[in-house]
């Protein structure tokens, strides 16, 4: 496999897959989703913006513009990975990144998969008139995924 912007072909499909497997895994614990067409045009849209946040040619803009797009069967629910992966896939792309890119870098890519994680869960509201945008369950899984970017230092006893 050739290289992209120095990262491997494994480090760079990893890259590139990631906020696809965010939008699985906030699927996967939305259970109030009455549409699954809302939280697939947010994946689209918050992709499209922070690519857009990103400097013109930069790996980063081309990790967002080349991200694996979901299948019709992802898009509507019907697949999904578990948290468990997620969490593994996280952290290897963490690591893969400071050793890449440099911390400054890896965190602005992180923060920058964090926000993606929020906008896709705030896409659909909760099951009734006037519920939060993002569910408890949503909102731990948002937390989860800072904890495994690195973004939050968690205390161990």
């Amino acid at each position: 496999m050739s290289e992209r912007f120095g990262f491997s072909g494994d480090e760079w499909d990893l890259v590139t897959e990631i906020p696809l497997e965010i939008y699985l895994a906030m699927l996967s614990v939305d259970v109030a989703v009455d549409s699954f067409d809302e939280e697939e045009a947010a994946f689209g849209t918050w992709l499209e913006r922070c690519a857009a946040q990103c400097d013109g040619g930069s790996w980063m803009q081309a990790a967002f513009a080349e991200a694996s797009k979901p299948t019709t069967a992802q898009a509507h629910g019907a697949t999904s990975m578990s948290e468990a992966e997620l969490d593994v896939h996280l952290r290897e792309l963490g690591e893969v990144l400071r050793r890449r890119v440099g911390d400054h870098d890896a965190t602005k890519y992180c923060e920058l998969l964090a926000k993606f994680a929020e906008r896709v869960a705030a896409a659909s509201a909760g099951p009734f008139p006037g519920a939060a945008r993002i569910t408890k369950a949503e909102g731990d899984l948002v937390w989860r995924i800072r904890v495994a970017l690195g973004l939050v230092r968690t205390l161990h006893p």
